[in-house]
């Protein structure tokens, strides 16, 4: 799971499932199944999950959430939209 900001009282937060990192000379990168927005008492407001899509580069802006999207090649990912 990782976090990633707020949107005034809601929180914004990724899950990923073992092994969606991928290392380069760069640095690690990581890759979530789901983006979920929910609010301060845990409910779901809003989430992004397609299947075989994955998420990456997640950043909070103001009342946005930006993200881009990617698939899996063998144990590789290829990036797409954001």
């Amino acid at each position: 799971m990782g976090l990633f900001g707020f949107i005034g009282d809601d929180v914004v937060y990724g899950e990923s499932t073992e092994g969606d990192v991928e290392s380069s000379v760069t640095g690690a990168r990581a890759f979530f199944d789901r983006i979920i927005i929910a609010d301060k008492m845990g409910n779901e407001i809003k989430s992004y999950a397609k299947e075989n899509e994955y998420y990456c580069d997640v950043n909070v802006v103001g009342g946005t959430v930006e993200f881009v999207t990617a698939k899996k090649d063998g144990s590789s990912f290829v990036t797409g939209d954001s």
